[in-house]
């Protein structure tokens, strides 16, 4: 995060309670804010500066539908922060009836919140940062669960369309970034998963404590295992995130840790609609000169703890009928290709197996018509600390330096972008 400090925001609906929440969020992150709203006096209450501290934090009421205004209000954002590297685009409002019952002037009205907003505030952030060559942009487009799919009631209706093109939108454009070889990311976040269970195994380290984290961020709660629980006690600590974080310290190659926490599950109400499941270990020899020992106990995580784990819990959310279910499990390319670290052909082997058991996890909830998707991420080399514990720092550090690598960020963007993926489309 450190990476956007200092440098500048603009939250497109500042006024709204999610805007003003995200306006904090991002002020926390040591960001320079501007809020862009039709109504800024929610914003206001928040912008006098701590006796001693630089303002962090502008605000700029304008008619969300106005060419001029936008054009005039990202000029403000250029002379008052320097520009903004990202943009957050909350906007919306809800119709009051359904579409045989709707009036003109109020299609109107909502075309030009919901979708004209986010499409000019788009364009004027994407020539700002272009003309100063920022080497860091993102755009993040919030939309409803229901841009996916129909709601029963007719009065979402019209709310739902726009949603949809504000969903669509948000993928065009980032086909067109990417066609220019733009480094401007552009995300959707759907609400469809604030409220829910997540259960994340692997969660105090790399992929696991960065998901875990995220799903934080979007209001999800977590129940998070992992063996070691450092990080995750601290985070149980922030106000901000505790009460929706459940740590649990267990080995999953231990059937007795993973029937306990399984236990502390179903003693709830919780439906876990979400797993996230990262754990795996390296080993330090070549098939050569490999040791027995060491072996057994890749095998015993990487594959008999992911068994244990994931029956234990595909069973409970069986057991509770979940509708609404992802399973997202962490996996290797080297379970596709041979790597020519030596050090990592057994290693890959037991990632082979994983993405068999996988696939055959993904054959039996079909089988049984559950409507709970399965999906594998393949991920390259992701910056983490799995190889330098394992093989130490002098394999590490050259490892690093010779390719290139993703970020544990990357791979949350991942996740999320499976997340938001509709039902019927598995990936």
């Amino acid at each position: 995060m450190d990476d956007w400090v200092g440098r500048g925001a603009v939250v497109l609906g500042a006024n709204s309670s999610p805007g003003l929440k995200i306006t904090k969020k991002l002020l926390d992150m040591g960001m320079k804010v501007v809020g862009i709203d039709e109504e800024v006096e929610a914003v206001k209450e928040l912008m006098a500066p701590e006796p001693g501290k630089k303002q962090m934090l502008y605000c700029q009421k304008v008619d969300l539908g106005n060419e001029e205004e936008i054009i005039e209000a990202f000029q403000m954002i250029e002379d008052t922060v320097g520009g903004a590297n990202v943009l957050v685009n909350v906007v919306g409002i809800m119709a009051g009836d359904s579409i045989l019952e709707s009036q003109n002037e109020e299609l109107k009205r909502l075309g030009k919140v919901n979708i004209l907003a986010g499409a000019l505030s788009a364009r004027e952030f994407i020539r700002s940062a272009t003309d100063r060559f920022i080497p860091l942009g993102h755009i993040i487009n919030i939309s409803r669960a229901y841009a996916l799919r129909v709601p029963k009631r007719s009065f979402y209706h019209i709310h739902a369309g726009l949603m949809s093109a504000i969903y669509r939108f948000s993928q065009h454009l980032r086909q067109e970034l990417e066609f220019r070889d733009s480094s401007i990311k552009v995300t959707e976040i759907m609400e469809k998963w604030a409220k829910k269970t997540a259960f994340v195994a692997g969660a105090n380290s790399g992929m696991g404590a960065a998901t875990t984290r995220r799903f934080l961020e979007c209001d999800i709660k977590v129940y998070a295992v992992d063996r070691n629980v450092d990080f995750l006690n601290d985070l149980k600590s922030d106000e901000e995130f505790g009460e929706n974080l459940v740590v649990l310290q267990a080995d999953v190659t231990n059937e007795e840790d993973v029937l306990r926490f399984i236990q502390i599950i179903a003693d709830t109400q919780d439906e876990i609609n979400i797993v996230v499941y990262c754990i795996g270990i390296v080993g330090n020899n070549s098939l050569i000169d490999g040791d027995f020992s060491e072996w057994q106990n890749i095998v015993n995580v990487n594959v008999v703890g992911f068994c244990s784990c994931m029956k234990e819990i595909v069973n409970l959310m069986l057991k509770r009928n979940v509708k609404q279910g992802h399973i997202i499990v962490l996996n290797s390319i080297v379970s596709l290709e041979t790597t020519v670290f030596p050090e990592l052909h057994f290693y890959a082997a037991t990632k082979c197996a994983k993405g068999a058991l996988t696939e055959g996890l993904q054959h039996e909830l079909r089988e049984s018509k559950s409507s709970i998707k399965v999906t594998q991420i393949n991920a390259g080399l992701v910056k983490t600390d799995l190889y330098k514990n394992s093989l130490g720092t002098n394999v590490d550090s050259p490892i690093y330096k010779t390719l290139v690598s993703l970020s544990v960020d990357d791979i949350t963007e991942a996740i999320e972008y499976l997340l938001c993926t509709p039902s019927n489309v598995v990936v």
